[in-house]
Formats: C-alpha cells, sequence, structure tokens
C-alpha cells in the first residue's frame, strides 16, 4: 500500500496515468489523504481500475482540494495587495511559495498562509487586518495567527527559532537575504530559502513529525531553483547550520521515492535500506505535521529533553509567550500568575479532550522515544 502511494505520486507528478488497481482501497484513502497527497495522486488515478465508491470518495476529497486551493490563491493576492497599498514589506513563505513551484498549484496543499514582515510593521498589520475582516487567533513571540473566511495566515517576525544554537544563529537574520520582487513583496535568496526549508523540515521531525509532502517539497525546490542556486554557497550554509548529512539524506529519500534526481546529491552517497525504511515509516506513521491517527506527537519532544521539562513548557510557557498571549501582561507584569491560572483553566476546561490525550501520549512515549533517538541520529540531526 506504502509503495502504491509512492508510485502513483510519481506518476501524479509526471502527469501520467497509473495503470493498476489499488489493494485495500479504504485504508490507501486514508494513507493519501493523511500524507496530503491527494491533489498529486488523484488524476493519475484510472477510474476503471478502482471501485466507484473509492473514486467518488477521492474525487470529494479533490475537489476540497481544489476549493481550499483557489481560496488560498484568492487570499495571497489580497494580503499581497494590502501590504503594498500600505507600503509593507513583506515576504511569502514555504507553502505560499512552494504551490507556484509544482505542475499545478492544487498538488501542494497548505494549512495556512506564512508571510515574513519587518517587526516594526506587527502592530500596523494589526490594525489593517481587523479592518479588512480578518480575526486574531492567537499570538507568540514567532508569529500571529489571524483567520479570514476560513483560512488561517501567519505573520512572522522572524524564522529563527531553532532547536539548537548552529540554527539559530544562521537563521537569526533573514532581512540580509531579502531580494525585491515588485513593490513592497520581496523574496528570500533561494540558496538561503532552500537551506531555511530543510530546517524548518528538520524543526518538525524533531518536534512533532512530518509527512511525505514535506520531503517531496525539498527536492521540487531544489530542482526548480537547480540554475539559480550557488553551490559554493550551499555548501557553507549547510555547513553552518550543521544540516548537510540531512540535505543528502532527503535527497538520496527522494530520489529513491519518487525519482527526483538532483545534481546536488553526491553520486556515492548511500543510505542504508534500514535507515530507509525507518524513515519511510515515520512519515508514514507521523502524516502531515505529526496528525497521522497512529502518530505519538508527544514522542520527539522527549528525545532532547525530559518528560518533565516537555509538560513544563505547556504549562508554563516563557515570558515572551504569555505577553503575546495575553497582551495586558506588557502594562500589568504583576499579574503574571493570574495569566498562569488562565491558561491552566483553557488546558483543563475548554481544551479538555486535547489536552489529556497529549499528557496520555506523553506517558508512553519510552519506547518510541529510543527508536526515534536511533532514527535522528540516522538523520544527523
Amino acid at each position: 500500500m506504502i509503495q502504491t502511494l509512492l508510485n502513483l505520486t510519481k506518476y501524479g507528478l509526471k502527469n501520467e496515468t497509473y495503470p493498476f488497481s489499488i489493494d485495500n482501497e479504504k485504508e490507501f484513502l486514508k494513507l493519501a489523504y493523511e500524507s496530503g497527497l491527494i491533489g498529486i495522486i488523484f488524476e493519475s488515478v484510472d477510474s476503471s481500475k478502482v471501485s466507484a465508491s473509492f473514486y467518488q470518495a477521492l474525487q470529494s476529497l479533490f475537489y476540497n482540494f481544489i476549493g481550499k486551493d483557489n481560496a488560498q490563491l484568492a487570499l495571497i493576492d489580497k494580503i499581497d495587495k494590502l501590504f503594498n497599498d500600505h507600503e509593507i514589506k513583506h515576504t511569502f513563505l514555504k507553502g505560499a511559495h512552494l504551490k507556484q513551484l509544482y505542475p499545478k498549484s492544487y498538488f501542494r496543499g497548505m494549512g495556512d498562509i506564512d508571510c515574513l514582515v519587518d517587526k516594526k510593521d506587527i502592530n500596523k498589520i494589526g490594525k489593517l487586518f481587523r479592518e479588512n475582516g480578518f480575526k486574531v487567533s492567537s499570538k507568540s513571540e514567532e508569529h500571529d495567527v489571524y483567520s479570514f473566511k476560513g483560512n488561517m495566515v501567519e505573520i512572522h517576525r522572524t524564522i529563527s527559532h531553532s532547536l539548537n544554537k548552529k540554527t539559530e544563529a544562521f537563521f537569526k537574520n533573514p532581512e540580509a537575504y531579502l531580494i525585491p520582487i515588485k513593490d513592497y513583496k520581496y523574496r528570500l535568496d533561494y540558496t538561503y530559502e532552500g537551506v531555511y526549508l530543510l530546517h524548518h523540515l528538520s524543526k518538525h521531525i524533531l518536534s512533532s513529525g512530518i509527512g511525505l509532502r514535506s520531503l517531496l517539497d525539498i527536492s521540487i525546490f531544489f530542482k526548480h531553483y537547480e540554475k539559480e542556486i550557488d553551490l559554493n554557497k550551499l555548501t557553507n550554509y549547510l555547513l553552518s547550520s550543521g544540516l548537510d548529512k540531512f540535505f543528502e539524506i532527503v535527497l538520496y529519500f527522494n530520489q529513491v521515492s519518487f525519482e527526483i534526481t538532483s545534481p546536488f546529491l553526491d553520486k556515492d552517497f548511500k543510505m542504508s535500506e534500514q535507515a530507509y525504511t525507518n524513515l519511510l515509516n515515520y512519515l508514514i506513521t507521523s502524516g502531515i505535521h505529526g496528525k497521522g491517527v497512529d502518530f505519538n506527537a508527544m514522542a520527539p519532544r522527549t528525545v532532547h529533553e525530559s518528560k518533565v521539562k516537555v509538560l513544563l513548557r505547556v504549562l508554563l510557557p516563557n515570558w515572551g509567550n504569555m505577553k503575546m498571549m495575553y497582551p495586558w501582561l506588557k502594562y500589568i507584569p504583576i499579574l503574571l500568575p493570574i495569566a498562569y491560572l488562565l491558561r491552566w483553566f483553557k488546558l483543563v476546561f475548554l481544551r479538555t479532550k486535547n489536552s489529556f490525550r497529549k499528557l496520555s501520549k506523553l506517558s508512553k512515549s519510552k519506547q518510541d522515544k529510543e527508536e526515534l533517538k536511533k532514527l535522528f541520529n540516522e538523520l544527523g540531526l
């Protein structure tokens, strides 16, 4: 079943029809959906080779992908116009950019729209968004999250949230790598952006899980910008961020899984069959950003931190995040204990199921921790 998904994805990327039937259709549909690959595979499925009920269910999910894709593209244009009209420098990140690189934009679904802005414009953007129908969902030190007609937007102050000192230092100043496109719209230097995408991928693998689609993104990006990537800079960036081994593993994995070759992969590089299988199983179980129903999303966090530390970070966020969650703390910091009580009340009474599910998974993470520790070592993370 997993191999069928990989094969169908290859056919989808090449815009070719998959000439075989699909075994265990119900489980396959769940797998394809959790992996975020419906947009790629649907048009390659031969309706004469599968049951009518399966095809209809797949088609329904595909139309949902199309609808969300259209809404997100329209919202990206709306944000771009708003920011240009109000002289706000902005850079669309991750999925909002990656969508443009796939054969069709709906091949690459995304949960939210990410946009990097200057810190000084945060309040201006908040006012502008409120005036234009956006609603605040949450705030943190890294980004403010807004919703607009069911679509989420993350306005980033920084991209430097990291899991080690090397990457934190490397991504501390993205402004130095911005290149103007038109008006107030910018992009990141492609070499720097490629390493940023790799860093973001590694962060999710280490903290909450990640699916096949996010690994595929890396090879799609480097394939598209193959001629624009500066090899010397890329080598230096990878070494500076400590992601050199992980980069080769991702390229090798995509070459084996999806037949996407890359000049940036050392022709002599090899990944052991066991390491490949371990990574594939992790990605399949995880689903997009660790949302697979059988995945313990708390386990990765315990590899580098104790369960107690993980739990304390959930219960007692740092001062910066608490100020974002409860803005009034900026003016009355003495009320921090009250803010913590409000947070605990919210976790226990308003998010009861989610909170207890996380605690349950945290308590069961010992065996998962040992397996993940071995995997992360194999990945060079």
